[in-house]
């Protein structure tokens, strides 16, 4: 969870994500263990092409919400939790980009 998780049009997703984290659905990262990414940007670092890379980490995907809410996150967001969970070869590919 984050502060994008307390303001307004976030309040559903803290909802649904305590649900399918207590229920084992999903999974979830410590504050503290998170690592952090900077990628600009650039063509070819937009959110779809993320994601696009995040399919070959299959694990992450127990990390994200629902697809139909991925859209109201941040993308620093998405892009902290991918590195954190996917790893270097994240890493890896984004500076390539």
């Amino acid at each position: 969870m984050s502060i994008y998780f307390l303001k307004g049009e976030y309040l559903l997703l803290i909802a649904s994500a305590c649900v399918d984290i207590i229920s084992g659905q999903k999974k979830h990262v410590k504050s503290s263990m998170i690592k952090y990414l900077y990628i600009p940007q650039y063509d070819g670092c937009s959110v779809r092409d993320i994601m696009e890379q995040a399919a070959h980490y299959p694990e992450v995907e127990a990390y994200l919400p629902d697809a139909k809410e991925r859209s109201q996150l941040p993308r620093q967001w998405l892009i902290n939790i991918i590195f954190t969970v996917g790893g270097a070869h994240f890493g890896v590919w984004a500076k390539r980009q």
